[in-house]
């Protein structure tokens, strides 16, 4: 399916106050969202995005919570990431360019969410993970 034919990822805005002044507008806010960012890097963010909304663990906090159940709980999320697989086994096998980049959405989805969780998730993983892949050896 070529790209201008694929549906727009972003949803609709909830209906509220600013309705009327986003009808007014003169252009379209996910037109030009989509003229300033690659589609398929929006597509994985809300792919993540709507995982992560499904999960109670990622629901936010009404308070701070002491910083041993904080370590506990980004340790949580970090081993939740892994058991949704957000990244499919495939992008392994594509070049590497993509690959990081599709990687990298997920990461930018995952900071939105939880920042500590992302930093986490991109020095203790991904930060190794990318040593090994550009030492340019099949270990």
């Amino acid at each position: 399916m070529p790209e201008e034919d694929k549906p727009c990822p972003i949803p609709d805005l909830p209906r509220g106050p600013l309705c009327e002044y986003r009808q007014r507008a003169k252009f379209s806010w996910k037109a030009l969202k989509q003229v300033l960012e690659d589609p398929n890097v929006i597509r994985i963010r809300y792919d993540v995005w709507q995982k992560l909304e499904r999960e109670p663990l990622f629901a936010p906090l009404s308070s701070t919570l002491p910083v041993d159940q904080q370590k506990e709980r980004a340790a949580k999320q970090v081993k939740r990431i892994a058991e949704l697989k957000l990244d499919p086994q495939e992008i392994y096998s594509m070049d590497y360019k993509y690959r990081v980049r599709y990687l990298m959405s997920i990461n930018e989805a995952l900071h939105a969410v939880c920042p500590s969780m992302s930093v986490k998730i991109a020095l203790g993983v991904g930060l190794f993970t990318n040593a090994l892949l550009a030492m340019g050896s099949e270990r």
